[in-house]
């Protein structure tokens, strides 16, 4: 039996790279640095889209990556050791060997989250290879696969990564967009003008409604004219009633006729032009009726029903000739 039975070879597992000597994939390291506790803190460099070569620190041991100085700017080679002999003399993490190379669907999730960090300007953002370097030692990709993961993006997602030809035409230029077009001082100011015009007129018509006023407004001036009130015990809102006697004549409430009348001036009237007339403010005939003794023998009668310029300015929201006193006693001795 022992003719018959074969033992399959154990394929032999690749061996693991130290981190005294390992380099990630499409980087070139030139400095190394022992932690406090033995962790390697790499200085290294890679393919880049720029003239000068960039640089970054990267530890094996915590999660610190680093590749721009405090300005934003890209790291040269003394000051990537700089910020990495610093980091060694205060890192306490444990040496953790090599980090595993992540699958293609984790290292495309590693470039766009990288991508979308400049998403939040209000202008495009041009995308460079150097802007990736802290990123090699967690990617382990090459040069090569980043342009075509990025090439990918801009033809698949043109609102978030597009791309153009050089102006030397020989490489291509990508650019993030943000989120949100940029906005110019005149658009921004009449966004908020337009969203601030419906809380206005809702406060406006809550304030006229409370004050029981009636508005008028246009190029020329803004007219604000008494309303009855419906709460008004003498006329329930119907603006006056008829005085009894052998000669009855209609008397204004003075819930309104009282009141002034408020008018604000804008724009001179050109010549020629004929002004809505306008009439003096409520007499006091309303409050001497008041006062006399049997002035409403006849009982209620509604104005709104006696004529149709009434009607009218009582259905309509806006008036441009208000009901005063005079008008009354002009319809009271007219019929």
């Amino acid at each position: 039996m022992a003719l018959f039975t074969r033992t399959l070879p154990v394929p032999a597992s690749p061996p693991v790279p130290a981190p005294e000597t390992w380099a990630p994939e499409g980087t070139l390291v030139s400095q190394r640095y022992q932690a406090l506790e033995r962790a390697t803190v790499l200085v290294y460099t890679a393919d880049a889209d720029r003239g000068t070569a960039c640089y970054a620190a990267a530890c094996l041991g915590c999660t610190y990556r680093v590749s721009e100085t405090t300005a934003d700017s890209p790291m040269s080679e003394a000051e990537a050791a700089e910020a990495a002999n610093m980091h060694a003399s205060a890192c306490r993490a444990m040496p953790r060997g090599v980090p595993a190379r992540p699958e293609d669907p984790e290292a495309v999730g590693l470039v766009r989250s990288r991508l979308s960090r400049h998403r939040y300007g209000t202008s495009p953002r041009r995308v460079h290879i150097a802007d990736f370097n802290a990123l090699r030692v967690d990617l382990q990709r090459s040069t090569a696969w980043i342009k075509a993961l990025l090439e990918s993006l801009a033809q698949s997602e043109p609102g978030f990564l597009t791309s153009a030809p050089t102006s030397d035409g020989q490489g291509t230029r990508f650019t993030v967009q943000p989120l949100r077009p940029a906005l110019t001082v005149r658009a921004r100011t009449a966004l908020l003008a337009a969203a601030a015009v419906p809380v206005t007129l809702a406060a406006a018509a809550a304030i006229l409604k409370a004050g029981h006023w009636r508005l008028y407004a246009d190029r020329h001036r803004i007219h604000l004219t008494p309303v009855a009130r419906r709460s008004c015990t003498d006329c329930r809102g119907e603006v006056g009633w008829w005085a009894g006697g052998p000669n009855p004549e209609m008397e204004a409430c003075g819930c309104w006729s009282e009141r002034r009348e408020l008018r604000i001036r804008l724009l001179p009237v050109p010549a020629g032009t004929d002004e809505p007339p306008t009439f003096a403010p409520a007499a006091q005939a309303g409050a001497e009726a008041r006062g006399r003794p049997g002035h409403r023998q006849r009982g209620w009668l509604p104005l709104r029903s006696l004529h149709p310029h009434i009607r009218d300015q009582e259905n309509s929201g806006v008036s441009r000739l208000p009901v005063t006193n005079e008008r009354l006693a002009f319809f009271g001795t007219s019929w």
